[in-house]
Order: structure tokens, then C-alpha cells, then sequence
């Protein structure tokens, strides 16, 4: 798992012009430690997609979505946004994402979420959260 998440948040690094994006380094134990409950889409044995959720009282976070590279533009990330919804059950729904990350965006916005914060986790790197209220 993580070697294609390391391959997938690559690509996003480089979208977004920032080399030391976390997830692209992440280690094992740092993976192992997160305390999210990771959700897999897979095909044929290869893995595809990898959500991962952090729940609290009122809200449902993700945490992580990341879809490998030969995966991509194949709805595969949608799926697991929708099934992260359908797991909601009722809560707010909470993501975050580069400001230059586009094709997040498009996701995330196209699924009835909108944008309510910014800040800069480092120099010129502007992140924005967004969340989708219970329908």
C-alpha cells in the first residue's frame, strides 16, 4: 500500500510544486499510527484507491484518499468519496486538499462539498478545507 501511496501523492507533489507533501514520504509506522480505518479498492489483486477515515462524534473526516496512478480518471477515487458519504450517516463530512490540487477539487465540489477554510502548512503551499453537511 505504500508504495502506491507514495506514487500517487508524487504526482500531487508535483502538481501542487511542494516535494516534501507528508503522505509522499510517509513511513510504515507512521501509516500504522494514524489511527485511521483504511478502506481499499481493489481490482484483480492490484490495488486501485485507499480512503482513510477518522471518525468523531458529529463529523466524519478523510483523512487520506489517494488513487494509484494507473487507476486514475477511472472514477475510482468518486467511489470511495461516495461510500466515505454513505458511511457518514448523517454527519458532516470534513476533507482537506492543496489549493492547486484541481482534480480534488473537481471531486470533492462535484460531490456537494464547499469551501469554508484556508491556512499555509508551509511557505507557499495554501490548503483548503471543505465539508459536506448531512443531506
Amino acid at each position: 500500500m505504500l508504495e502506491v501511496q507514495h506514487a500517487a501523492y508524487a504526482i500531487e507533489a508535483e502538481l501542487i510544486g511542494f516535494p516534501g507533501l507528508p503522505p509522499a514520504h510517509e513511513t510504515l509506522a507512521q501509516l500504522q499510527g494514524s489511527g485511521e480505518e483504511l478502506w481499499l479498492c481493489e481490482e484483480r489483486g492490484g490495488l486501485l484507491g485507499v480512503v482513510g477515515l477518522e471518525r468523531s462524534g458529529a463529523e466524519l473526516l478523510i483523512a487520506r484518499l489517494f488513487v494509484a496512478p494507473a487507476a486514475l480518471r477511472r472514477g475510482v477515487g468518486t467511489a470511495l468519496v461516495r461510500k466515505a458519504l454513505e458511511e457518514a450517516r448523517g454527519r458532516r463530512v470534513r476533507v482537506g486538499t492543496a489549493a492547486l490540487n484541481a482534480p480534488a477539487l473537481a471531486l470533492y465540489e462535484g460531490l456537494g462539498f464547499r469551501r469554508v477554510a484556508e491556512s499555509e502548512p508551509a511557505p507557499g503551499v495554501r490548503y483548503l478545507e471543505l465539508v459536506r453537511d448531512p443531506d
